[in-house]
């Protein structure tokens, strides 16, 4: 609830204390605000008072009679008045400066009277008084501006022409003309408010005569500087320097004059507040002041003159040479000179306020510059779509050139060239992703041809071991790939992209060359990791170039032979070799073909703010294009082809198609598929690699929204899934491999040798050696390219499978007394296997198997007994019963098995039995 506002008594005007004190002053006890009104809303409005109306405002309150008598009114109105010194109009008065008189000590109170008192009798502006300006000096000051400008503004309304008004008569010098033509805008206009007045009440009319002063003004000053231009043109053909600086002068008084205009014009319009906003560089021309930088722009021999330069010139005779940069360069050049001139003409002769050194630059932009731009990319595009891109950045960065143009700040012609190129910038983002996806596409598709074709080669074809890279050796081409990114991927200077492409076609050759059935040679069991050190120097040409940075030409590289003796990695080349599945060179490739786009748009991204986010979203969907390559047209296929050929493997028909040998040599699938999990895993490292480099520059904020680093997880997923999925395959094959070696490759004879026969029990059988032989391959090649925590479930799976294994082919043997230490021997071996793995848990089993050898060479079944019933012989390992079962592979079970049982289980056919 609002409570009521109590009544107030009224101080006395003068009052005296009781003691004696003194007389207390009521204006210091007046509140400062007027009603609902404070007292800045009241000084505001009275901003917009006609000047005339002030008296009769003052009358209305002693508070607004303050407010009207106070200076702070009055040097308001003075400052929108903007006076300039007039020496056709000299006043001493308003040709000072003002100085603000000391508030006067106020006078004691007097008693209130009901006489009405005319408390701004002075204000009579018909009949103003003589007023010194001591005590009151803006108010001086606009009075007497009232007083001689008030002719100024009868004599609009009077005359019958504009230009025989007192404006243009009182003087005939341009420059005044236009200074007092502003003061007289401000003054009818709403920024003064001294009109309406007596005989000036048409307020309509009085800024319409003013407006066609403007207009007057400007033809006059057009006029004037089309001869001043034509004297300047003579001067300079004639080489007078004198000439040429009077033609310039007078120019620049005309400029400066010109410019003064936009106040009378601003302050005729809506206004936006006390301060001029700054013009748009687009709109110059619609902007007043301008009449003299319209007339120069248009005027310049470099929009009206032919071109010295044609687009068609820059087209490469043969695609192979690339782009024909010299015509460009010279048309660059000419610009950047012609401009060069240009611009220092402007900053002599027009206001350093005023933006025509931009909007020339804009002019020639829009007009000149998009016109040879767009015939440019025209015929760049009819030659070829990759000359069209090259031909979009390079002009572009070239044209750059011009950020270093005097008079004007490098954000400005920055902002005005983009805009130019923004044109065709949804054309040249939409052909930059076609053709990067294209080229990605054919890249995979010549691979996967090449792979058909490997396929067929390698039916008749014995496939080696492949030897597993070492560790230096994956540093080594690690360390030459990121020394191929260390170059910026930005750079004002690439290499053509079809001649890039055929040195990456050519080199990719050299390292993995197509093959066909007639001529593929046989593979080589020592050529290992293919080409692992050799592949990243395809960028070498790319990325290295002279210091100069307006050289295109390429410094040459490197043989791929050297490089790789350098970082000490064998670059033989074997079509044959089971990693051509997934081969480095192609993903090199498919890297390269991302790296050409990325360059092109991380050049773009630099040029000019308006582009940066359409062009970062086109880096996005390159980088994402790459990994869905990788992924699903390069990985995915070679992965599915290894697990075919596993599924298919036939370890019984191997053996029999090719007998002899080691059994490793054999086993071809499983070879595959490790060696693409090397090549896997130094594909995944090159990507991300890749990826680190990019960084947030180019990705912008790399978060789990970014689509880039979304689809880069989901690659590293799919891999580690296929990864799992080959070694579930492999596993099963590898156990295949393991029960035929052991069926097929034991001979009968090893645990049940003849008695006559001669044993060697300090080496293991062929089956024993050959099957731990075939496991080590395996391990070894899965342990140098992969993790632990991939190679503990591995192992972990592998020795369990093959415990299984051992135990069925030790319960379906024959073994002897003297087979039991050749059985011994073997369990030993598969120990000293299983030990190497470093799995406590497998060890614990192995070493409860071993054990289980000596149940062969004890002859007492007593004994025997006690070794199958004691846990402690397995460490609680297996049961009673397990070891029982392997007790029945004994050859003279039959004649124990009685006296077995009957210790075991208590069963004594003497004792329990009785025959009747």
């Amino acid at each position: 609830m609002w409570a009521p506002l109590a009544p107030q008594r009224r101080i006395p005007v003068s009052t005296s204390q009781e003691d004696g004190g003194e007389c207390v002053d009521t204006d210091t006890l007046i509140s400062t605000d007027f009603g609902p009104f404070p007292r800045s809303v009241l000084e505001h409005l009275l901003d917009y008072v006609p000047l005339t109306d002030l008296p009769s405002v003052a009358q209305c309150s002693r508070a607004l009679k303050d407010l009207v008598y106070g200076e702070d009114l009055w040097e308001r109105r003075w400052k929108n008045l903007g006076w300039e010194p007039l020496s056709s109009l000299p006043d001493p008065l308003l040709d000072s400066p003002p100085v603000k008189a000391k508030p006067k000590p106020k006078p004691a109170p007097r008693p209130t009277t009901n006489q009405i008192v005319d408390l701004l009798a002075d204000l009579d502006w018909d009949t103003p008084t003589d007023v010194s300006g001591s005590d009151r000096p803006f108010f001086a000051r606009v009075t007497r501006a009232y007083q001689l400008l008030r002719p100024f503004v009868l004599s609009f309304l009077t005359e019958s022409s504009t230009s025989s008004s007192k404006l243009f008569v009182k003087t005939r010098d341009t420059q005044e003309q236009c200074t007092l033509l502003c003061i007289l805008a401000r003054f009818c206009s709403s920024v003064a408010c001294c009109v309406p007045s007596p005989k000036m009440q048409d307020e309509a009319a009085i800024l319409n005569k003013v407006q066609q002063a403007t207009v007057y003004l400007e033809t006059e000053l057009r006029a004037a500087y089309t001869m001043e231009e034509a004297h300047l043109v003579e001067a300079r053909a004639a080489q007078a320097s004198v000439d040429v600086e009077k033609a310039e002068a007078a120019i620049h008084i005309m400029a400066h004059g010109a410019w003064k205009l936009r106040m009378a014009a601003w302050v005729l319009g809506p206004t936006s507040g006390d301060v001029l906003e700054p013009p748009y560089l687009t709109q110059l021309h619609q902007l007043s002041g301008s009449v003299i930088a319209d007339t120069h722009i248009l005027s310049r021999p470099l929009l009206n003159a032919r071109l010295p330069y044609n687009p068609q010139d820059c087209m490469p005779e043969q695609l192979e040479a690339g782009l024909h940069m010299e015509p460009f360069r010279g048309f660059v050049e000419y610009l950047f000179s012609v401009l060069t001139q240009e611009n220092e003409l402007i900053i002599r002769i027009f206001p350093a306020e005023q933006p025509v050194a931009a909007a020339l630059l804009e002019r020639v932009a829009h007009t000149l510059l998009a016109d040879y731009l767009a015939t440019l990319l025209q015929c760049a595009r009819q030659v070829s779509e990759e000359l069209y891109l090259e031909w979009f950045v390079q002009s572009l960065s070239h044209m750059r050139r011009l950020m270093s143009l005097p008079g004007l700040d490098s954000s400005t012609v920055e902002a005005i060239l983009s805009q130019v190129w923004q044109k065709h910038l949804a054309d040249y983002l939409e052909a930059e992703c076609g053709w990067m996806k294209q080229l990605l596409k054919e890249t995979c598709n010549r691979w996967l041809d090449s792979l058909e074709m490997m396929l067929q080669a390698w039916e008749n074809e014995r496939n080696a071991v492949a030897v597993p890279p070492t560790a230096a050796e994956k540093r080594s081409f690690m360390s030459t790939f990121k020394d191929a990114l260390v170059t910026p991927a930005v750079s004002t200077r690439i290499t053509p992209v079809s001649k890039s492409l055929e040195q990456i076609r050519a080199k990719r050759q050299d390292i993995s060359p197509r093959i066909s059935s007639e001529t593929a040679p046989p593979p080589s069991a020592t050529a290992g990791y293919m080409g692992v050190g050799a592949a990243p120097d395809v960028w070498d040409d790319e990325d290295e170039y002279d210091d100069d940075p307006s050289s295109m030409a390429p410094k040459p590289t490197k043989p791929a032979s050297v490089q790789a003796e350098a970082s000490g990695v064998s670059t033989t080349s074997n079509p044959g070799q089971t990693s051509s599945l997934l081969n480095l060179a192609t993903a090199v490739e498919l890297i390269d073909v991302a790296r050409l786009s990325l360059q092109r748009l991380d050049i773009l991204q630099d040029c000019g703010a308006s582009l940066r986010e359409p062009v970062r979203k086109v880096i996005i969907d390159v980088v994402v294009a790459l990994f869905v390559s990788l992924n699903e047209e390069h990985m995915k296929p070679g992965f599915d082809t290894a697990r075919e050929q596993i599924g298919m493997y036939s370890p019984a028909k191997h053996d029999s198609e090719q007998p002899g040998g080691n059994a490793a040599d054999h086993v071809g699938p499983l070879l595959l598929f490790f060696e693409l999990v090397h090549i896997g895993d130094t594909i995944q490292q090159m990507g991300q690699v890749f990826f680190d480099r990019l960084g947030p520059r180019l990705l912008g904020k790399m978060d789990f929204t970014n689509a880039a680093v979304r689809e880069k997880r989901r690659f590293e997923n799919d891999l580690d899934e296929q990864v799992a999925s080959g070694l579930s395959a492999g596993v099963e094959l590898l156990v295949h491999q393991m029960e035929h070696i052991v069926l097929t490759h034991q001979h009968p004879r090893d645990y049940y040798p003849e008695s006559e026969a001669a044993v060697d029990i300090s080496t293991p059988t062929q089956a024993c050696a050959e099957c731990c032989a075939t496991l080590r391959v395996y391990c070894d090649m899965l342990a140098a390219c992969a993790d632990k925590a991939v190679l503990d479930v591995f192992y972990e799976e592998i020795g369990f499978r093959l415990y299984t294994v051992l135990c069925k082919h030790l319960k379906r043997q024959i073994i002897s007394m003297t087979g039991g230490f050749q059985v011994i021997c073997d369990l030993n071996h598969y120990f000293q296997f299983i030990e190497s793995l470093r799995q406590p848990s497998l060890t614990a089993r192995f070493a409860a198997l071993k054990r289980v050898g000596s149940l062969y060479i004890v002859s007492e079944p007593k004994e025997l007994a006690k070794m199958v019933q004691d846990p402690m012989l397995s460490h609680g390992m297996m049961r009673p019963e397990e070891m029982y079962e392997f007790l029945r592979a004994r050859c003279d079970f039959k004649t124990i098995e009685s006296n077995i049982d009957a210790e075991m289980y208590g069963i004594k056919v003497r004792e329990d039995c009785v025959i009747v």
